[in-house]
């Protein structure tokens, strides 16, 4: 274990040996910090926060912080961070404000400079959150989800996996998995082509996924139409299977087709 007496850590705290902590940071009672995570000068580990192995806060983070959320009445909570995340300058993740349930941000996930994530949000494993973005509470990410630089996610929506959506824009449907999405408002942009095939999805599959929202967006102008359609055509597929879940699980409703 490696820090001096310029770093502050309660005696309360759980550090593993191999962890890293820099000068000027601060690490709150009640959190643990697994072997080879590192901590940059100045930034914060708060009350119940977990770090998995490999972990990096670089400086001025915050994770961990009391959630932005006028009902919070300092309930235990707390944030779970998986292995090897990587949290740049002055990001802030912010705690459940439920009692015993955690903020969680999924193994391998990168958050550029000043993102936030609010309390109570799920970020799969893998995704890219671009600098400046904002997720407001309770939002789902699925795994490999991309989202652009200085993007708003409004509370509650939810983003499917291996979706990429643009820079500057603001999420308020809930984004189906495997597409793209741009403009303002919101809309289907296309499938992920290039996201599928970094992630080992074989062409035969990228094809049909192509061809099951032709059907839901460019074919038919109403989406259940749509998907009736894709499930005669497709119905035994697991990616219409995956597909058609989301989207009748949804309570925002889904993203529309191009204007």
């Amino acid at each position: 274990m490696s820090w001096n007496s310029q770093c502050y850590v309660h005696p309360k705290a759980r550090v593993a040996q191999t962890a890293r902590l820099h000068p000027y940071c601060y690490i709150d009672a009640d959190v643990d910090i697994a072997d080879d995570c590192e901590v940059y000068p100045h930034a914060s580990v708060m009350q119940g926060s977990r770090l998995d192995r490999g972990t990096k806060i670089y400086h001025g983070a915050v994770v961990g912080s009391t959630p932005q959320d006028l009902q919070f009445r300092g309930q235990h909570s707390g944030v779970h961070i998986g292995k090897n995340v990587v949290i740049r300058e002055y990001c802030t993740i912010h705690r459940s404000s439920q009692e015993g349930m955690h903020t969680i941000i999924g193994e391998g996930t990168l958050l550029m400079a000043y993102a936030h994530v609010a309390h109570d949000c799920r970020v799969g494993k893998y995704c890219i959150l671009v600098n400046n973005i904002n997720l407001a509470g309770y939002v789902e990410l699925g795994d490999h989800v991309y989202i652009g630089g200085a993007t708003q996610v409004q509370q509650f929506v939810r983003i499917g996996a291996h979706a990429f959506i643009g820079g500057n824009c603001s999420v308020r449907k809930d984004v189906p998995p495997y597409v793209k999405a741009a403009r303002e408002p919101l809309q289907f942009m296309g499938i992920n082509h290039v996201g599928l095939r970094r992630h080992g999805f074989r062409e035969d599959q990228i094809r049909r996924i192509h061809e099951i929202y032709r059907l839901i967006y460019v074919v038919n102008a109403n989406i259940h139409k749509g998907l009736e359609e894709a499930e005669r055509c497709f119905g035994d597929s697991e990616e219409f299977q995956v597909i058609a879940s989301f989207i009748r699980q949804s309570k925002n409703g889904v993203i529309k087709g191009p204007s």
